[in-house]
């Protein structure tokens, strides 16, 4: 099994993180550049496995959650046109809520604590992200990865 899993932006790259048995991979790809639907193309190359991007929620600012859906939309339909399945959008409070507990405490509403946590669960797990928005990445494509393998052995 394969996960890419993307952590969406829309004033920068978004980062991705592939999670395979060999491990984690990362980078970024410019979805909204003039070529980003072929960075996604060349991402998405020889990619057997699943896409999942983290969702967009409605938070004070509706213009942010549009461009986060439209970012979305075309890493889904990107996917989709290249044959590969694309999982629902995970919101990041549940994968959060799954990844990143310290002694039984998860640090809620606390961004800089939050991205702190995930670059140390990311490198613990053995990735090498660049920033904070790779280790989101890597976190949530360990999260899918546990639950497809979970769901997978439940059948």
């Amino acid at each position: 099994m394969r996960i890419l899993a993307l952590d969406l932006a829309t004033a920068r790259p978004c980062s991705w993180a592939l999670r395979d048995d060999d491990g984690f991979y990362t980078g970024e790809v410019d979805v909204l550049a003039r070529d980003g639907h072929l960075q996604l193309e060349k991402l998405f190359d020889n990619l057997p496995g699943v896409v999942v991007c983290e969702g967009a929620y409605l938070g004070p600012n509706a213009k942010t959650f549009g461009d986060l859906r439209h970012v979305c939309g075309r890493i889904e339909g990107a996917a989709m046109a290249n044959g590969i399945d694309v999982i629902e959008a995970v919101q990041p409070s549940e994968w959060k809520a799954y990844m990143l507990v310290v002694n039984g405490v998860r640090a809620q509403n606390n961004r800089k604590a939050e991205k702190a946590e995930a670059l140390r669960v990311a490198r613990m797990l053995g990735a090498e992200p660049e920033n904070d928005d790779q280790a989101d990445a890597v976190c949530l494509a360990e999260y899918v990865w546990c639950r497809e393998r979970q769901k997978a052995r439940a059948r």
